[in-house]
């Protein structure tokens, strides 16, 4: 579950944001877990959402 943000016209996961991860081998990536049970990989550049990872059991509280 991903939604526009009409704020800044990058993406957000839905629901509260609750670990963040930068790639240390991947320069300009980022990985959100949020407690909305996704998690999605995104450029750091602009925030374009690369890949969205759905279908865990429960809320994400790490990422890396």
């Amino acid at each position: 579950m991903v939604q526009r943000d009409a704020h800044n016209s990058g993406y957000m996961n839905a629901g509260i944001i609750s670990a963040v991860a930068f790639s240390p081998f991947h320069s300009g990536m980022l990985a959100l877990g949020s407690y909305s049970q996704t998690a999605a990989i995104y450029r750091e550049d602009n925030m374009e959402q690369l890949y969205l990872l759905h279908g865990q059991e429960g809320g994400i509280t790490h990422v890396s």
